[in-house]
């Protein structure tokens, strides 16, 4: 807004001036609907909306065990621009066993500015069969850990129900490497340990 004009005192111009004030809409880069963390069989699930993006680059997922120190455990690429709800979801499949868990998720900008929406928890429950596949997503390269050394065949299953990939645990390790070739998509990570117990884990392959 811009004023031009002269003070004066009774009918004598004493003073010219130009008085120019200006705004700057301040544009916020993200507006959270909500963040809530929720456990999904053995899997945690992280879901956030945005009502609005705007220069937005992707969004880090933190996890902490005191809701005082986190670290990151994913990422998920922004739509960047938008007007419109736009919903995220991120699943832990490898969490830490603590008797709370709390997480937020980090949204950065193009220009490396970053804000953070509010701090979920969530008080997971244990199935006990110790089992955990990491990184997820991955791409090409997983791995596999078991707390307890024991041998359990496993089978990577498509969402056609079609078995691709099938590897045998050794009864002496509890980490194993599993390279893929795998197509982008998810997929059921199924175990069976020698008594028959069966158990399954979804994976993502980017």
């Amino acid at each position: 807004y811009a004023f031009s004009g002269a003070i004066t005192s009774g009918n004598l111009p004493v003073l010219n001036v130009e008085l120019a004030i200006g705004y700057r809409q301040v544009l916020l880069a993200v507006e959270w609907l909500g963040v809530e963390a929720v456990q999904k069989e053995s899997d945690i699930t992280v879901d956030w909306s945005t009502g609005t993006e705007y220069d937005v680059t992707h969004f880090e997922i933190e996890r902490s065990v005191d809701a005082i120190h986190f670290e990151k455990i994913g990422e998920v690429d922004a739509i960047g621009f938008s007007q419109v709800r736009t919903d995220y979801s991120f699943w832990d499949t490898d969490f830490p066993f603590a008797k709370d868990l709390y997480y937020r998720v980090k949204q950065v900008d193009y220009d490396g500015a970053f804000d953070f929406s509010d701090v979920v928890s969530i008080s997971p429950e244990y199935n006990g069969n110790g089992l955990s596949i990491y990184p997820n997503p991955n791409s090409g390269e997983l791995f596999v850990k078991q707390q307890k050394p024991q041998q359990r065949t496993i089978q990577i299953v498509n969402s056609f129900g079609q078995v691709v990939l099938e590897h045998t645990f050794g009864p002496d390790a509890l980490v194993q490497k599993i390279s893929h070739q795998l197509s982008a998509g998810v997929y059921q990570v199924l175990f069976e340990n020698a008594t028959g117990e069966k158990v399954s884990k979804r994976m993502v392959v980017k």
